[in-house]
């Protein structure tokens, strides 16, 4: 998981945490314990983040599973 890079799309569209977390469904915390590292992203919240942050299949591989 790259979290600056999810930042980034996510900042360069004016979205903050609370609001991808509003519009993943989960609770702000989650989603820090997910860009942390403690709790993965299933593939549904992949899915939304990729409709959300309008990103391509490569931006999602670099983001979500290149390591």
């Amino acid at each position: 998981m790259d979290k600056l890079a999810f930042k980034y799309e996510a900042a360069k569209r004016g979205y903050s945490m609370k609001c991808i977390a509003k519009k993943l469904n989960i609770d702000p915390s989650t989603l820090s314990k997910k860009l942390c590292g403690r709790s993965e992203f299933t593939r549904s919240e992949i899915r939304e983040c990729q409709a959300v942050l309008k990103l391509s299949p490569e931006k999602i591989f670099q983001i979500f599973f290149n390591k």
